[in-house]
């Protein structure tokens, strides 16, 4: 179906709305919602963290 989408230009559902939106209207985004991913406060940060966290999953997959 995913083949079929994207080759035939064919919208389903409520994407229907969002692709055509910036097409018709020049507008990216809906302006009657809050943008996604605008962070009101900081984030947290943690000293716990190494960098073999990071690496041991990566290699124990090459391995």
């Amino acid at each position: 179906m995913g083949f079929i989408v994207s080759i035939r230009n064919f919208e389903i559902g409520p994407m229907k709305a969002h692709e055509y939106r910036p097409v018709k209207e020049r507008l990216l985004f809906d302006p009657n919602k809050p943008l996604a991913g605008e962070l009101k406060e900081d984030l947290p940060t943690s000293k716990k963290g190494f960098v073999g966290d990071l690496m041991w999953p990566i290699l124990t997959l090459i391995v």
